[in-house]
């Protein structure tokens, strides 16, 4: 390193005896001191020539790195299509859409969404995880995918078998009372599977006897978990109307509340992978964050 800031040359050897400060020192001091300014001096113009070295490989390296370093996520959403199906094995996918083209290296890992469950269904699992699956080689959208397994019973990590307090399921009854009295009847047991499936119902029978309202109050086991086709029945003597007849509740996919999935909160996480804009080298950090209030909810159909 240079001992200093702005080294100058010696000069030539007869110039540098005459300086004032030379002059009167002996020949060996002078040759002594011409040596160690000439070597002050070349120190001082190499530091310099590798100085402009670094700073010249410093703005080639920022000259190639193209594009623009601003590319942002401008949408990000759970694709409208397929519907989220509790029963049938279905995949859903969510879009993260960015200004300018982007592309994905997932050698090194696979990026992930984490989303909520709000379980509303009577789902189990929490976070749902969307797996990058497909970036079209260059383009503004990067899809991520989660596949929901087929589950019969509509218990799955994602569910919809919840029937909420104050669902009128009137609308899926079939028969009627003859005879009986119309009135409103608080408390009432429809059966199912004996004492898992029954609920309990508040009901009003109308002057033809049809019941007009079922309204949902309880279950007799809070873990089954209904799906459509399920049925419920009430006869006049369980109701207590009077009368003959029997009511029939088929459950339906209408009734049924399902878990709602939000993106509310959630990152992208690229665990060993990049993403990165297409005008850039991978090592440029791309700007990830968005803030999304897109939802998903489930629903329990049997095709998807």
């Amino acid at each position: 390193m240079a001992l200093y800031h702005n080294a100058e040359s010696p000069g030539e050897w007869q110039s540098f005896i005459k300086r004032n400060d030379i002059r009167n020192l002996s020949l060996q001091e002078q040759k002594k001191k011409y040596l160690t300014e000439q070597l002050q001096y070349d120190d001082f113009i190499s530091q310099q020539l590798i100085s402009r070295q670094l700073a010249f490989n410093s703005l080639s390296a920022m000259n190639n790195v193209k594009g623009d370093i601003e590319n942002k996520i401008i949408n990000a959403v759970f694709n409208a299509t397929p519907a989220l199906s509790s029963i049938v094995e279905n995949t859903t996918f969510i879009d993260i859409v960015f200004q300018k083209a982007v592309l994905v290296d997932d050698k090194g890992g696979v990026p992930t969404i984490s989303v909520t469950n709000g379980k509303q269904g009577g789902g189990s699992v929490s976070p749902v995880v969307y797996t990058y699956v497909d970036n079209n080689s260059q383009s503004k959208l990067v899809r991520f995918s989660h596949t929901h397994p087929a589950t019969a019973t509509n218990d799955g990590g994602i569910a919809a078998h919840v029937i909420t307090v104050g669902a009128n399921l009137a609308g899926s009854a079939s028969g009627t009372i003859s005879g009986g009295a119309a009135a409103t009847y608080n408390g009432v047991p429809f059966t199912g599977v004996a004492g898992v499936s029954d609920i309990v119902a508040n009901c009003i029978l109308d002057g033809g006897g049809v019941l007009s309202e079922i309204s949902f109050v309880s279950q007799a086991s809070a873990a089954y978990a209904f799906k459509p086709g399920d049925q419920l029945t009430i006869d006049a003597a369980a109701l207590g109307s009077g009368g003959t007849g029997t009511i029939t509740v088929t459950i339906a996919t209408g009734d049924l509340t399902g878990d709602i999935l939000t993106m509310v909160g959630s990152t992208i996480a690229e665990n060993g992978g990049e993403i990165y804009s297409a005008a850039n080298s991978p090592e440029v950090q791309l700007n990830l964050s968005y803030t999304s209030t897109s939802t998903k909810t489930a629903v329990a159909t049997t095709s998807s």
